[in-house]
């Protein structure tokens, strides 16, 4: 586990997991703690579909393990996309922050919408927001949805 999780004013408690997969690539997955107890399934099978394979006989001491670890690490948790304070959380869930903002960001929402990221936020500036230049009215619309 590589940290705990939760809200600014404490509450949507989680877990930030960390692992290897097969092909050595190093993965993270939040999962809100809710689902450690509701839905211990869904969370075997999303760590499954991350690449983490669990044999089906030691499901149960996964779940005790993950109910029962403790770390120092912390990370910030949110519920929704758009802003978030100075941050602003996209749909597959990266976080485009400032600089002085060093806390490890995760949204769960994110995590479980089959949302993907594609392409770079210099290729949107490079393809599609330069269109916006001397037109208020498609610069108002990239502005409301947004928002």
């Amino acid at each position: 586990m590589a940290a705990y999780a939760r809200d600014v004013n404490g509450d949507n408690s989680g877990l930030l997991l960390r692992w290897v997969d097969k092909d050595g690539k190093e993965r993270e997955r939040p999962i809100a703690a809710k689902r450690l107890n509701d839905d211990a399934k869904g969370v075997i099978g999303e760590l499954a579909d991350g690449g983490l394979y669990i044999d089906p006989e030691y499901e149960r001491f996964i779940m005790q393990y993950l109910a029962r670890f403790n770390t120092d690490q912390r990370a910030l948790a949110v519920t929704a996309t758009g802003w978030q304070g100075e941050c602003f959380v996209l749909a597959a869930g990266e976080v485009l922050k400032p600089d002085h903002i060093t806390d490890r960001i995760v949204s769960y929402e994110a995590a479980n919408s089959g949302t993907s990221i594609k392409g770079t936020l210099g290729q949107w500036q490079a393809n599609n927001a330069k269109l916006c230049i001397g037109n208020p009215v498609l610069s108002f619309a990239v502005f409301l949805r947004l928002l």
